[in-house]
């Protein structure tokens, strides 16, 4: 019988620094090959599970509104994709971009959606208003804006979005005008005279908003003659049998609206002869005429208002007066004042005096484009007083509220020889004497005196002695006075 049997296992210590050696070798080659392979399975994976990946030469993406390239502008417009899948829309534009529209009126507005190429995309838009507006105030889906008719904005802005996408936008600005509209009509001169026989010129002044029509239509009442009648530019002629003291109503009617209108009154008034403008006088606002011959008028620039309501008499003369030469024809009653020359300012052009010699008139003074009825102080002598004789003998107090004005040759009261004085007694023994102008201070003089009656000699204090002619309205200083020789005339 054979006996099996193992010897024992024994290895010497270099045997077994080899054999561990080579165990450690082809462990390191196993872990390679397995990390190798590792790395060769994600790949796969990572391609398997991503069909879609962009290639490497794949443009970037672009903005939400814009094209591929992201250079979409303000209005959203840009060669992008189309959300909905249409063609792509390049830009919406609005017409028309900038305009203005009639509050309480319509304005028509469009739009034009582009493509990215020669297809035509989707026209369809979406029409809104843009800013704080009237709730009447809108925009129908067809582009027609209409502005309430009290809109209170100046400006809006009108926007259209694509339908088929609404990233894609244009817009115009609307301004909003009010309507045209006459507010009201006035006609000018108010209260005029006329004189049978003669013309007059009446103008009419219309304020508008807007761009409405200014046009008037003219029409006369009250006349009792067929040959009294205005024509279509306002110029009223007067029968000669027109009866005086008739008043004639002249209207001046707008055009735009026939609720709109302005009237004025002329009174006629009875022809009276005026032969002569010697020492007349006449005012207009802030002016003050002086008929001072028979060829010579002189023109005084007041700051108020003559007869002056309040007390005393004042006056600011920015210059001593402009001397002028005049023509008059008293059969006409018409006449022209014209420049002298040096000390002159300029022609005032021509005149007439009305029929009843209360208003010196130029139809274009001074070629100013408007007219000026200068009133007069004191008429030349006629059966038509301005003012009540005073009584012969006079008294102190019958002076009281009296003015008069004359040419002083003196210098008393300061200034030089030739500048106009006023003389207004207010009260029964007070009188203020007035300079109008001085040279060196630019500034009226006027002081007050003291008057009286003595043994029939009016007295001025300080100033010399005067004498009264009741019935010629006219008080005379003599040489011996503080004003010189001089003459002056009652003016109220």
């Amino acid at each position: 019988m054979q006996k099996n049997y193992q010897q024992p296992f024994a290895l010497s210590p270099a045997r077994l620094r080899l054999r561990v050696l080579r165990v450690l070798r082809a462990a390191a080659s196993g872990l390679l090959l397995c990390a190798a392979s590792g790395l060769l399975l994600c790949a796969a994976l990572l391609v398997a599970g991503c069909p879609d990946a962009a290639p490497e030469d794949a443009p970037p993406a672009g903005s939400e509104n814009g094209n591929g390239n992201g250079n979409g502008n303000e209005n959203g417009n840009g060669p992008g994709q189309n959300p909905s899948g249409g063609v792509p829309i390049k830009r919406l534009t609005v017409s028309p971009k900038d305009a203005s529209v009639v509050k309480g009126a319509s304005l028509q507005f469009t739009a034009l959606v582009e493509g990215t190429g020669e297809e035509k995309p989707d026209q369809s838009v979406v029409w809104s208003v843009i800013g704080e507006h009237d709730s009447q105030t809108a925009i129908d889906n067809a582009g027609l804006f209409t502005a309430a008719p009290g809109e209170a904005a100046l400006a809006l802005t009108i926007r259209a979005a694509a339908k088929a996408d609404t990233g894609k936008f244009g817009s115009a600005t609307v301004s909003l005008i009010d309507a045209p509209s006459v507010a009201q009509v006035t006609v000018e001169p108010q209260d005029a005279r006329v004189t049978p026989g003669l013309e007059r010129q009446f103008t009419a002044v219309v304020e508008v908003t807007g761009n409405a029509d200014k046009t008037v239509v003219w029409s006369l009442s009250g006349n009792t003659q067929a040959g009294t009648l205005i024509s279509a530019s306002g110029l009223l002629t007067v029968a000669k049998t027109e009866p005086a003291d008739t008043e004639l109503i002249i209207t001046a009617t707008s055009a735009a609206d026939g609720t709109k209108s302005g009237s004025a009154a002329a009174r006629v008034t009875p022809y009276v002869p005026l032969p002569s403008l010697a020492g007349t006088y006449w005012w207009w606002p802030s002016l003050q005429l002086f008929f001072i011959s028979e060829d010579r008028v002189m023109l005084y620039s007041t700051g108020a208002y003559y007869p002056y309501a309040g007390h005393p008499f004042k006056y600011t003369y920015p210059a001593p007066g402009y001397a002028y030469s005049y023509t008059y024809n008293p059969d006409a009653k018409t006449g022209s004042i014209d420049d002298l020359g040096e000390y002159s300012g300029g022609s005032l052009g021509r005149f007439r005096i009305d029929g009843d010699n209360q208003t010196l008139v130029f139809p274009d003074y001074k070629s100013y484009g408007h007219g000026a009825d200068f009133k007069t102080l004191r008429p030349a002598p006629s059966p038509a007083r301005q003012f009540a004789a005073l009584p012969s003998p006079a008294r102190p107090s019958d002076l009281n509220g009296t003015v008069w004005t004359g040419t002083a040759a003196g210098s008393a009261i300061g200034g030089y020889a030739g500048t106009l004085v006023i003389i207004h007694f207010t009260s029964a023994s007070q009188v203020y004497v007035t300079r109008t102008y001085d040279v060196d201070t630019e500034e009226e003089k006027q002081r007050l005196f003291t008057f009286a009656l003595r043994d029939g000699l009016w007295t001025i204090e300080g100033l010399g002695t005067f004498t009264l002619n009741a019935a010629a309205h006219t008080i005379a200083f003599g040489e011996a006075s503080g004003l010189g020789s001089m003459v002056c005339v009652r003016v109220n």
